[in-house]
């Protein structure tokens, strides 16, 4: 079993670092290297709060060494290079691997080995997971807090402990300082104790999820934030009231509560006033109620799509006799259904958790209570593992760009959807490549992402300037979050679609030739665009 462990730990990490190495810095990426800086030197965490975002794996990934005071615009760009590597490699250490490794543990212990190596396996070869375990971002280390939160659920409610429950809060109270999306774990763990309340010390379960807010109110280091905040939706009320409504606002700014509060506030309202969204070529300010099962059918690979379904009469068949069943699948309907009533629809990375479960779920078919044949084990693990790495090898090492043939692949995905499903500005190394086999590093750009082009040897001037004829850059790369019309004020490059790029750079960037009349035409159409947020 140690060796096993070794494999999948090896796979896993060279697979995100080979992704790692080829990537630029992400949107998130540069987000969480400033609030680490501000946490670090400044000892201010409020940044994160405000966001909405949870600070353990920033604050893990982004380590004190890693984020030392540096100035992006006049600094040397390789030390901005030097240190998302750095972040990324921590990321995968703390998350990815703890994640696989984890899964294949819990299921080898409670469904046998051949359930346990299927899962992680697959896990650990799904491009989705790996497109973003090269990322320092967060939502691995989210769908590593799930799994190591169910497991300990799944102990308690078959034996009632105080141990067994100072296990799960401490789990459920890290899984909330990852990511406030976290509530969701807290729900489900009431739902799993509710249908198991019969014969059981509820003060134990009840103390259990407080205990779960402490933990993770110490992970913030006990911090405190106002709970009102002046210009939020309670502080209109009380205006709207009229009655002493300035005493009434002064008090109620004025009251403070653990940090997280504030923090999963900011998310809750970013959900409900939602974000643009992009599916299919249609374009939403506040998405679809459908974007992430379409997402997911657009992005699952087909084992990954097989345990999604499978799952399904799976459980429905188990429920009743198997204790793992009704705990993963309570699980997958909070993380199933509680997207579909949110408005930020911007990546199929917020659905981990439900994948992970399914496959988890889907894997203990092959446990000894379904007595299948051990031929039929071996051949089911060997069938979904050369599946999955044929999906793998498909996109490697461009995994963030995976989609699966019934989207038409990869290079159709800016068809069907952008941001960080396909387009998060990772691709700055590989458009640096091009352009010096074109023997150059100048070029106008319209980029979608936050790391600076200098850092990746790329001269770059923004498509709105029109430089002299003795400087003007010979081609124009253009993301194709942009070329959707997403993310950028009143749509100024709707004429590039219907143009073919001269170039495609990973599957995320367009380039296209400025000697070229029609391209001349779509960007002096853009410049004219009056829309500038």
């Amino acid at each position: 079993m140690s060796l096993t462990v070794g494999v999948l730990a090896g796979l896993t990490v060279a697979a995100a670092r080979a992704a790692a190495r080829a990537t630029s810095g992400t949107f998130d990426e540069t987000i969480y290297l400033d609030l680490a800086r501000r946490a670090w030197f400044e000892h201010n965490t409020e940044g994160f709060t405000e966001l909405g975002v949870a600070p353990l794996p920033v604050m893990l990934a982004w380590s004190r060494a890693a984020v030392e005071p540096f100035d992006q615009a006049t600094g040397d760009p390789a030390v901005y290079t030097n240190r998302v590597a750095r972040a990324r490699n921590n990321a995968i250490w703390w998350f990815a691997v703890p994640l696989v490794v984890s899964v294949f543990l819990w299921l080898a212990v409670r469904s046998g080995f051949a359930a346990g190596l299927m899962a992680a396996g697959v896990l650990a070869l799904s491009p989705n997971l790996l497109g973003h375990a090269a990322l320092a971002t967060t939502d691995v280390a989210f769908a590593l807090t799930v799994v190591l939160s169910l497991a300990p659920l799944t102990t308690l409610i078959e034996s009632q402990s105080v141990p067994r429950a100072v296990a799960l809060a401490a789990a459920l109270g890290i899984a909330l300082a990852t990511k406030y999306s976290a509530t969701a774990l807290f729900v489900c763990a009431a739902a799993v104790m509710w249908l198991h309340r019969r014969g059981r010390r509820r003060s134990l379960d009840v103390l259990t999820l407080g205990g779960g807010l402490l933990v993770a109110w110490a992970a913030h280091g006990f911090a405190l934030s106002p709970l009102i905040s002046s210009s939020g939706s309670v502080a209109q009320i009380v205006t709207w009231a009229g009655v002493d409504s300035g005493r009434a606002l002064e008090w109620l700014t004025a009251l403070r509560g653990p940090s997280y509060v504030r923090g999963i506030a900011a998310q809750l309202y970013l959900e409900r006033s939602g974000q643009e969204a992009f599916l299919l070529g249609a374009r939403s300010p506040t998405g679809w109620w459908y974007y992430f099962p379409v997402a997911l059918a657009l992005k699952s690979t087909p084992v990954e799509m097989v345990a999604l379904v499978a799952f399904v009469p799976l459980a429905a068949g188990r429920w009743k006799r198997d204790l793992d069943i009704r705990v993963l699948a309570t699980a997958a309907l909070v993380f199933g259904i509680l997207p579909l009533a949110g408005h930020r629809n911007l990546g199929v990375r917020y659905l981990f958790p439900l994948v992970i479960i399914a496959v988890m779920g889907t894997a203990g078919w092959l446990g000894p209570s379904m007595s299948v044949r051990p031929r039929l084990k071996v051949a089911t693990v060997a069938l979904a593992l050369a599946v999955q790495a044929g999906s793998f090898l498909s996109v490697a090492p461009q995994h963030l760009a995976y989609f699966n043939l019934m989207a038409g692949g990869p290079s159709r995905g800016y068809l069907r959807l952008v941001d960080s499903n396909l387009d998060w500005g990772q691709d700055l190394p590989r458009l640096s490549a091009w352009l010096r086999e074109h023997q150059t590093n100048h070029v106008s750009l319209a980029y979608f992402g936050t790391a600076p082009p200098r850092a990746y040897d790329i001269d770059a001037v923004g498509y709105r300037e029109a430089p002299g004829a003795w400087d003007r850059p010979k081609w124009f790369a253009l993301s194709v979050t942009y070329l959707q019309g997403v993310f950028v004020c009143g749509d100024p490059f709707q004429a590039f679609r219907s143009l073919s790029p001269d170039a495609r750079i990973g599957y995320s960037i367009m380039v296209y030739s400025t000697e070229r009349a029609d391209v001349q035409q779509a960007l002096n159409a853009a410049r004219l665009n009056a829309c500038v947020h």
